[in-house]
């Protein structure tokens, strides 16, 4: 059954408000602030109800209120339609100082790939602009992450920068709720259907094909893609990467292409003690493969996931890169003895949090616009690392 409270026990001191209440106030403000006009039909309530994750019967009470308020209407066979514009003498979200000085920074976790460094750099380019930092992870779940959207909104936050959860869609909601209250906002990695909002993305494809083209490079024709779990943009990932790799003459045969359920540490990301078994039983089932077959080289897009696949493939008796090379991708801030030496495709974590942070402080003084469409695409390069190796003859 859904669960009718927005906010989680002991995430805020206020008592939390029942989710027919939220969303009755949410549309009833989208009415006051001109983002609903009369005549506007409201989306159905099975959209409703998928938006806002809750149930039809929820939905149904909160427009039983906007209709005996008289902001709504519905029409049978037609739908629910806005009635009424209320007049401007509402009250209005009064900003103050602190909020004025706090950018958010909302990720799916906090522990690997280049989330520790793209934190650090956000905190540092906020700095510059007299902004304090908040860092907030949802552990890849889209419930936690509407939690946090509403307490941001509470705590009035100046801007946010969120990268959605990699394991599902996050609801456009999300972002009008933001916006509704005049907060800006920057999406990381990738764009969400509908909503118009700066984008600060990481290049998939270019990712992939760049990662496949330093194999090729080097010798490497028989591959394999291991990944922590199937998303948009781990199948972005594998697609490009065949397609690069099948262009060089090589292959990626089904054999070499492995997706796990991506069970992690939710806060982390590191993965877990499942995670570590799925590498491990996919490692030995390419060993099992024929000579012929067996690949040379794995790329793997998640750093923590590779380096977990470099201890298993130690466990097993094989020596990387003499053995078996690993690609990976990963922030150039990666530090430790093996993550500094994994080779990878790498971005540049200050770079992309000080375009967040001018992006947020542009917005927030006016000079752009909340909805904008601006889309920025991050650079990568490539670190050549230690875990890879060329074939003789190349």
């Amino acid at each position: 059954m859904p669960n009718d409270q927005f906010h989680k026990p002991g995430s805020n001191s206020k008592v939390p408000a029942p989710k027919h209440a939220q969303l009755r106030h949410y549309i009833a403000e989208s009415i006051h602030n001109g983002t609903l006009g009369g005549g506007d039909f409201l989306p159905s309530e099975p959209t409703l109800a998928r938006e806002f994750l809750i149930s039809r019967g929820t939905v149904r009470q909160a427009l039983n209120e906007l209709q005996n308020e008289g902001l709504i209407e519905r029409i049978p066979g037609k739908g629910t339609v806005v009635t009424r514009v209320p007049d401007q003498q509402q009250t209005t979200v009064t900003t103050t100082d602190s909020s004025l000085n706090l950018f958010a920074i909302v990720l799916p976790e906090l522990g690997t790939g280049h989330y520790p460094a793209l934190v650090q750099g956000f905190d540092e380019s906020a700095g510059k602009v007299h902004h304090q930092t908040m860092v907030c992870a949802t552990g890849n779940d889209l419930r936690c992450q509407g939690d946090i959207v509403l307490q941001l909104i509470d705590k009035r936050v100046a801007g946010v920068a969120l990268a959605p959860p990699t394991a599902s869609e996050a609801p456009a909601h999300h972002i009008r709720q933001l916006h509704s209250h005049g907060i800006p906002l920057v999406l990381l990695h990738r764009a969400i259907e509908g909503v118009s909002v700066p984008v600060v993305a990481l290049p998939y494809q270019r990712i992939a094909e760049l990662a496949a083209t330093q194999l090729l490079e080097c010798g490497h024709r028989r591959v394999a893609y291991i990944a922590s779990h199937r998303s948009s943009a781990s199948v972005m990932y594998e697609n490009s990467f065949r397609e690069t790799i099948e262009r060089g003459g090589g292959r990626l045969i089904s054999e070499c292409t492995h997706y796990g359920t991506g069970t992690r540490d939710s806060l982390t990301g590191f993965p877990n003690a499942q995670r570590a078994s799925e590498i491990e039983s996919a490692l030995r089932r390419l060993l099992r493969l024929p000579e012929h077959l067996r690949p040379t080289a794995v790329f793997d897009p998640w750093d923590a996931d590779a380096e977990s696949l470099y201890l298993c493939a130690m466990n097993e008796g094989l020596s990387i890169p003499e053995d078996l090379s690993i690609v990976s991708f990963g922030g150039a801030g990666r530090t430790g003895t093996l993550s500094g030496s994994m080779a990878r495709v790498i971005i540049q974590e200050r770079d992309v949090a000080e375009l967040v942070v001018s992006l947020l402080t542009r917005m927030q003084r006016g000079a752009m616009p909340l909805a904008s469409n601006d889309y920025h695409e991050v650079d990568v390069s490539f670190f050549q690392g230690s875990t890879m190796r060329c074939l003789k003859g190349v």
